[in-house]
């Protein structure tokens, strides 16, 4: 796969195309560009299939060069050295992203992704995403092996755990499975009412009809639905539910 570098610091791009060159040959890196001006200058020369992508950059950021272009036609990484709110909104865009310094595992990773997407549409969606998110997360992209789904978070009434796959009960009655776990779902949404309230359980707050305390504990969802609650959640349910 051919591959450029769009990152401001020389050090960036020359321990970047190391490890590339090191842990994942497949990838090949046809040029690197310092700047918003020279990457977009650089992406119509070499049409890469992959682009390492840098946030921060004296003429720009890389939301703005994605924005830029009337086609995305690559698939893209970004690349930061801020552990802040952006990655949240990667994560609910399923954009993948590295951290500097760069883990070469982490890196390894990120790039069997690539090799394994087929989906040519979902770099277009993820940015959509990724821009609607920018000031407040409100949506999720669901990328199963068929289609990619765009989901209002006020729209999922739960999620269960299906061993290391994710059940998505949507309001309208669709149900979406996702590879990740359940465990990685809760990392994301139980700061945006969202709460596991059960090893297999994460609940959207807002759809709570009813609750029950006794031989059963138990909430009663607004879809009828009758989902229990761990004893050892019971006292984390009631805070939240106060709060």
């Amino acid at each position: 796969m051919d591959a450029i570098i769009i990152d401001d610091e020389v050090s960036g791009r020359e321990s970047l195309s190391v490890l590339l060159g090191k842990y994942c040959p497949e990838i090949k890196i046809v040029g690197t560009a310092d700047s918003v001006k020279d990457g977009l200058r650089l992406l119509e020369k070499t049409a890469p299939q992959v682009v390492f992508l840098d946030i921060e950059m004296p003429d720009g950021t890389g939301f703005e060069l994605l924005s830029s272009l009337k086609t995305i036609n690559f698939q893209f990484i970004f690349v930061t050295g801020f552990d802040n709110y952006a990655i949240r909104a990667f994560q609910f865009s399923a954009v993948d992203y590295l951290l500097k310094p760069i883990n070469s595992s982490l890196l390894v990773q990120a790039v069997k992704k690539l090799k394994s997407s087929v989906n040519l549409h979902l770099p277009v969606v993820q940015l959509e995403v990724l821009e609607a998110n920018n000031a407040e997360i409100q949506k999720l992209i669901i990328a199963t092996e068929n289609k990619t789904y765009v989901i209002d978070l006020s729209n999922i009434v739960r999620c269960q755990a299906d061993n290391y796959y994710t059940i998505f009960f949507l309001k309208d009655g669709t149900k979406i499975i996702s590879s990740k776990t359940l465990k990685e779902y809760s990392m994301m949404l139980e700061e945006l009412n969202f709460l596991r309230i059960h090893q297999s359980h994460l609940i959207n707050i807002s759809f709570i009809e009813d609750y029950r305390f006794g031989v059963e504990n138990f909430v009663l969802l607004q879809n009828h639905e009758k989902i229990e609650i761990s004893r050892r959640r019971k006292k984390i349910f009631l805070e939240k539910l106060a709060s």
